[in-house]
C-alpha cells in the first residue's frame, strides 16, 4: 500500500527556509570573524602607567604610579585588554575611562571597550 506524501508547502524545512538560514548564519559568521579579527591578540611588552596609555596587545604587565586618564585604542579595535598589575597606578574618569580605580599590585584588571561609547569600563 502506498503512502500518499505530504504536501511540500506544509512541510517546515523548504529550501527557501534553508537558503535563508544559510544567509543568516554566513551573515553572523562574518560579524564573528570581524569581532575576533578586530580585537589585539598576544602578551606585549611591559607598560610604565602615565596619562596616555597606547596598548599594543591584549595583554600588558603595568607598572609605575601615574594616574591613566586615557587608553588609545587601536583603530578598528573593539573588545578587552588586560593590565597586570605590577605598581601602585589609578585610573581617573578625566578622559575615556568611565571608573576610577586604584586596582591591587598583583591583580588583573580587564577593561571592556565600547567603541559606540568610546569608553573604556574597567572590571577590577
Amino acid at each position: 500500500m502506498f503512502r500518499r506524501l505530504p504536501d511540500p508547502n506544509l512541510l517546515p524545512w523548504r529550501e527557501d527556509n534553508a537558503r535563508d538560514f544559510i544567509k543568516a548564519l554566513r551573515q553572523y559568521l562574518a560579524l564573528v570573524a570581524n569581532q575576533l579579527n578586530t580585537q589585539i591578540q598576544d602578551v606585549g611588552p611591559d607598560l610604565a602607567s602615565a596619562a596616555v596609555m597606547k596598548p599594543s596587545n591584549a595583554i600588558h604587565y603595568v607598572t609605575g604610579v601615574a594616574a591613566i586618564d586615557t587608553i588609545v585604542a587601536p583603530v578598528g579595535f573593539s573588545g578587552f585588554i588586560r593590565f597586570v598589575v605590577g605598581g601602585a597606578w589609578s585610573t581617573t574618569t578625566a578622559d575615556n575611562i568611565a571608573a576610577a580605580i586604584a586596582p591591587v599590585v598583583g591583580t588583573v584588571v580587564v577593561f571592556d571597550y565600547i567603541p559606540k561609547l568610546s569608553k573604556w569600563f574597567p572590571n577590577a
